[in-house]
């Protein structure tokens, strides 16, 4: 079984000769080259992640909550790790962000892990506030994770999503938790590449000089510069 850790790529890009994008679609070649081999990427080894949750970060569905290919591969990678690590939950995550449907994408992830893999309607918690990556992890700690004294967590989304995840779920929890993030076997493109590393700027600059892991120093960010929640595209929280 072949392991790629986020933590060894992660410092390889950062402490190596490659820029961010350049990194980017590295690892996107490393996974097509695993994928040819047999592996996945982000596949683990029974027994290897033994996380308290694992959290499931959506892409998206169709107006009747019927997950596209992207979000059953993370869903099918999410089932995995929390079959095999002896987590005791899993965290839907995501809002009803379309116009045509009232499902929230959270409560879609829940019925297909249900249907499809045989997860137990009392393992899930749906977690419906979140509309983007940085609502996840805010509201993923502060509703469910910090309550119930958790500190080991498995964060599960695509393979070209890991970097930027790792990054964001790293700087809302802040210290005192461990965080593994697994990307589900999806690929790198170099329009993905230059996305991500837009949204991570974007990120970067939206958070500047708020403390890493100052849930209340956050949640005033959110509602005062995140477009997503400060009432400029969708309502205010």
């Amino acid at each position: 079984m072949v392991e790629l850790r986020h933590a060894t790529l992660l410092n390889w890009g950062s402490h190596g000769n490659l820029s961010s994008i350049e990194f980017q679609l590295a690892l996107g070649i490393i996974h097509r080259i695993l994928l040819r081999c047999g592996f996945a990427a982000g596949e683990i080894v029974k027994g290897d992640v033994m996380g308290d949750v694992v959290i499931l970060l959506a892409n998206l569905m169709d107006a009747d909550g019927r997950l596209n290919e992207e979000s059953a591969r993370r869903a099918a990678k999410a089932a995995d790790v929390f079959h095999e690590s002896q987590a005791k939950a899993i965290v839907t995550c995501g809002w009803e962000y379309r116009q045509d449907s009232a499902i929230a994408i959270a409560d879609a992830f829940k019925r297909h892990l249900m249907h499809y893999h045989a997860i137990r309607q009392d393992q899930i918690i749906v977690e419906s506030n979140s509309r983007d990556t940085v609502g996840d992890a805010y509201f993923t700690k502060v509703n469910i994770v910090v309550p119930a004294v958790w500190k080991r967590m498995a964060v599960v989304t695509s393979d070209y999503h890991v970097s930027r995840t790792h990054d964001i779920f790293d700087f809302v929890y802040g210290d005192g938790f461990q965080i593994e993030v697994i990307g589900a076997a999806v690929g790198m493109t170099s329009e993905a590449a230059e996305s991500e590393q837009r949204s991570l700027e974007a990120f970067r600059s939206t958070f500047a000089g708020v403390p890493r892991g100052d849930s209340a120093a956050i949640l005033d960010r959110l509602r005062s510069h995140h477009p997503f929640y400060n009432g400029k595209l969708y309502a205010r929280i």
